[in-house]
């Protein structure tokens, strides 16, 4: 008679239950009803028995990730990150450094986590019967093959980034422990050292694991090529009481993680860095997989090699340009100083908010009117032009050439002078009017308008290109008036204060207007949706809220939106949506901010003078937002009428 054993795993909140669809819960069967209802429940709840079987187990339907959850400040520390890259995952798959000559090394913090699937996750922890035994038996090594459960992580660091002579590393898991250390030689031998395994179920779940040592054998693991190996075992080896105590579903599911503690560790040493940045030398990297070995029952089942992705390190070196506009003598030269990644051009490296400058404007001289013609490397102009495509390898100053007009001599407008104003007879009402002044009540206030968007290196705004929460915060701070230099800090865990977004993040965090997340993070790198927007909006707004959105009902920002909306900022979509989880974009962000800021642009003057615009090859006269992205990105003088609108005066180049 062929029996099939199945195991009770707790209480499910649906039958059949998926472990990995997130509305799906599992509650164990020591955790109190006090503890999943906190707050009590209003209607009957029905919870279903959840059984895992003892065959047919493997380790699927897993993930490997490098520096998972990790932005490149937390993973080069101390550093300047000029740009990170992500795969379509989200994954971090390369952190480019601005190159520091002062630096005698780049610290480098790694960790290699497997996301389990969360299935397998609790059969490993619960191991119903045993099934996964590990007493008895012939460890082995890391070099050979074992007759047991377990899963290796394997971390290849570039050969050029120096390893400690000792070193903890951290092995996080509530179902695995670690077991063995090891690391590859040079030679191709491999090495190991037996860990400790007198471990608790209730002790912490973060253990010590020290390699780089010598085992027993009297190998000197110091000789590692750099390639460590941290084999795992099942943590629970068939105590039948072991899933009664410690642990909680949700941390059951957590990751299985390998982490350093301690950036000195890991270190790329000065002249690398130099030589990346100097030679375009491949960057360091970072390579990882996961495999082993499944055993239930007696049945080898081996674990598909899970590999992370490829993590480079990249380094730059950051040279200067400076614009000066070869005036003649006595007068202010230095237009504006751009910084560009050396070998690269202004129009095409990963520096933001660095573009070639207006050019100047024409100026007059003895009656001659001199209009801009180029850029060149000499002040004379027997050099090289200079445009946003030239490729720059060092600090270097361009000079602008000036082109005389044939024209006629400019004529100078004439003195007229001044009229002295009749006195005035005393008013029948008997208010005095002063002699000698007159009160032109239609007198208009000149006032200007700075930049808050500014263009990228190669020519485009990307109106419909997301903005992230850090370019929000910069965005409000700049308009509310935040001076540059003011130094603000701020409370939350992920911002360390060298990021270029720090200062703007910790004023707004003063000023009650930005909200972080409730784990303490900002995430300020990550894309702002529209209901986040909303939400800062709604600090300026007076208006009461009305209702619109049939998709905001339930929403957690459907106040702010309503209230946003009212004051007419801004407008749903034409299905009568308004979509608050979509990330917004960069001309619906200039389209709610203007107005809060009594920004309204003068679309007569803009049309007139479109040549004084900025242009961006990817906007034309006929896109939507054209005229409020014209507000945002140039700099004008104007004056308030009385409706509220601006008539231009001038634009500031």
């Amino acid at each position: 008679m062929w029996v099939y054993k199945i195991y009770l795993a707790g209480w499910g909140t649906h039958s059949p239950l998926d472990l990995n669809n997130p509305e799906h819960k599992i509650y164990f069967t020591n955790q109190k009803i006090s503890e999943i209802f906190p707050n009590g429940t209003t209607e009957p709840v029905t919870l279903y028995t959840h059984y895992i079987g003892a065959t047919n187990v493997s380790l699927k339907n897993n993930k490997n990730e490098i520096n998972k959850g990790m932005n490149g400040e937390a993973t080069v520390p101390g550093a300047e990150i000029i740009k990170i890259d992500r795969d379509e995952e989200g994954r971090l798959t390369r952190v480019k450094v601005k190159y520091d000559d002062s630096k005698e090394f780049y610290s480098l913090r790694l960790e290699a986590i497997m996301e389990m699937d969360k299935n397998t996750a609790l059969i490993s922890w619960m191991n119903p019967g045993g099934i996964f035994s590990n007493s008895g038996q012939d460890w082995g090594s890391i070099a050979v093959g074992a007759p047991y459960t377990h899963v290796d992580f394997n971390i290849s660091i570039d050969e050029r980034v120096e390893m400690a002579k000792e070193m903890r590393l951290l092995f996080k898991s509530y179902s695995f422990k670690h077991q063995l250390a090891g690391g590859e030689l040079s030679s191709g031998r491999v090495v190991y050292k037996r860990l400790s395994n007198t471990i608790a179920v209730n002790d912490p779940v973060n253990t010590a694991v020290n390699t780089r040592e010598q085992d027993g054998s009297g190998s000197d693991l110091t000789e590692f090529s750099n390639k460590l190996i941290i084999r795992t075992s099942i943590r629970n080896d068939g105590n039948p009481n072991y899933h009664t105590r410690g642990a909680k579903p949700e941390q059951v599911f957590e990751d299985m993680e390998i982490y350093t503690d301690d950036s000195n560790f890991f270190k790329i040493p000065k002249a690398v860095a130099e030589e990346i940045a100097d030679d375009n030398k491949e960057p360091i990297k970072i390579m990882g997989n996961i495999n082993g070995l499944v055993r239930p029952a007696g049945s080898d089942n081996p674990i598909p090699t899970i590999h992370a992705q490829d993590l480079l390190i990249d380094f730059t070196k950051v040279l200067e340009v400076k614009f000066d506009k070869n005036f003649p003598e006595g007068t202010e030269t230095v237009l504006s100083t751009v910084n560009v990644e050396k070998n690269a051009t202004i129009n095409n490296d990963d520096l933001t908010d660095e573009s070639m400058p207006a050019s100047p404007t024409e100026f007059v001289q003895d009656g001659k009117k001199y209009t801009f013609k180029e850029w060149n490397t000499k002040a004379d102009g027997t050099g090289t032009a200079f445009t946003g495509d030239t490729v720059v390898t060092e600090d270097m100053i361009v000079y602008a050439q000036w082109q005389k007009e044939e024209n006629p001599d400019v004529p100078v407008d004439p003195v007229v002078p001044l009229v002295p104003v009749a006195p005035q007879e005393p008013s029948p009402s008997g208010n005095l009017i002063p002699m000698g002044y007159v009160f032109d009540s239609d007198k208009k206030v000149v006032e200007s308008h700075t930049p808050f968007i500014f263009g990228y290196p190669d020519g485009l705004v990307k109106p419909e290109a997301s903005i992230t929460r850090g370019e929000t915060a910069a965005i409000f701070a700049r308009l509310m008036g935040m001076e540059k230099g003011e130094d603000h800090t701020t409370t939350y865990s992920d911002i360390r204060g060298n990021e270029w977004y720090a200062n703007y993040i910790g004023y707004l965090e003063k000023k009650d207007i930005i909200k972080g997340y409730p784990d303490g993070t900002f995430r300020a790198e990550e894309k702002i949706t529209r209901a986040e927007y909303a939400k800062i909006a709604s600090k300026f707004a007076k208006s009461v809220g009305v209702k619109g959105f049939p998709d905001i009902e339930d929403h957690w920002a459907k106040a702010a939106i309503e209230q946003v909306v009212a004051e007419g900022w801004i407008l749903g979509y034409p299905d009568g949506t308004y979509k608050p989880d979509r990330n917004i974009t960069r001309a619906e962000a200039v389209k709610i901010t203007n107005p809060i800021f009594q920004r309204y642009p003068d679309k007569v003057y803009i049309d007139k003078n479109e040549r004084e615009m900025p242009y961006f090859n990817d906007l034309s006269n006929g896109h939507w937002a054209y005229f409020e992205l014209m507000e945002a990105a140039q700099g004008h003088d104007y004056s308030r009428n009385a409706d509220g609108s601006e008539t231009w005066i001038k634009v500031n180049n």
